[in-house]
């Protein structure tokens, strides 16, 4: 039997979870006379691939996935939109979904068929980072959520001397110089007593 860790069976549940949340938007889409391309950059694309033909076959659709690798994802992605090639769904991480929307590269998708009903389906979180600037516009629908948590060992911090966890990023790399200053290697404290 074949075992995964954690992270990767979190991963791919999302995927899985945001895939199958999406496919009342998608299946109403997929009806189209014609092929509906899927451009994405390239992460698990036997993955990516086995999803697509699942929803094809269970919804009758005609997505065509194109996998692209990272390093040329982003640049040839705005080449052929300049170009006036048309891609129906695509991957777009957040620094650009701005400057795409604003460019004219991407559309809202309030319109859209079943936008309301997934729009509920989201965290409050997830739908706001993918809404416009000025929060009117939902620009894209979450194919991946991470979510990064900060444990803390509660007896180091009592012996770094210090009573509460960080409650901000500043207290953090405080307390963690504070404690790499009284228990960190002999390079450390030389720096620690320098500085």
């Amino acid at each position: 039997m074949r075992t995964i860790d954690r992270r990767t069976f979190l991963r791919n549940a999302g995927v899985l979870g945001t895939w199958l949340a999406a496919s009342n938007v998608l299946s109403r889409a997929a009806h189209a006379d014609k092929p509906i391309t899927f451009s994405g950059w390239v992460f698990k694309p036997d993955t990516v691939r086995d999803y697509v033909n699942f929803y094809n076959r269970k919804f009758g659709g005609q997505v065509k996935y194109e996998p692209l690798p990272w390093v040329q994802y982003h640049p040839t992605m705005e080449t052929r939109a300049l170009a006036g090639d048309v891609v129906d769904v695509m991957y777009c991480v957040h620094n650009n979904r701005q400057r795409w929307y604003e460019n004219g590269l991407i559309r809202p998708m309030d319109d859209l068929p079943g936008v309301d009903e997934l729009k509920k389906k989201m965290t409050p979180a997830n739908l706001d980072s993918l809404k416009s600037k000025d929060g009117s516009k939902l620009l894209g629908v979450p194919y991946f959520t991470s979510l990064f948590t900060l444990i803390y060992n509660e007896p180091m911090l009592q012996q770094a001397g210090i009573s509460v966890p960080a409650r901000s990023w500043d207290e953090l790399v405080e307390h963690c110089t504070k404690h790499t200053c009284r228990t960190g290697a002999t390079a450390l404290r030389r720096r620690c007593r320098s500085s």
